[in-house]
C-alpha cells in the first residue's frame, strides 16, 4: 500500500514540475520576436520533430493566438451600407 501512495506522490509531484517546466518555457517564448521564432523554428527543423514537438507546439500556439488577435470577428470590419 505504501509504495502506490508513494508512486502517486511521485506522479504528482513529476507532472506538477512538467506544468512549472511548460510554463517557463511559455513564457520565455512569448518575449521572442517574430524574427527570433523564425530563427528558432530554422533550427527545430534540424532536429526530429518527435524530440522538438513540444517547442513546436509553443510555437505553434502562439502565432495561432497572434493572428486571431489581428483577424477582426466576422462582420465587425464590413462597412455599413
Amino acid at each position: 500500500m505504501t509504495s502506490a501512495v508513494s508512486a502517486w506522490r511521485w506522479r504528482h509531484v513529476l507532472r506538477s514540475l512538467d506544468r512549472q517546466w511548460h510554463r517557463r518555457l511559455e513564457a520565455d517564448l512569448a518575449g521572442a520576436t517574430p524574427r527570433d521564432r523564425t530563427d528558432l523554428t530554422a533550427l527545430l527543423d534540424r532536429y526530429d520533430d518527435d524530440d522538438t514537438a513540444v517547442l513546436r507546439e509553443i510555437l505553434w500556439s502562439q502565432q495561432d493566438a497572434a493572428q486571431r488577435r489581428r483577424r477582426p470577428a466576422a462582420g465587425f470590419a464590413a462597412p455599413l451600407s
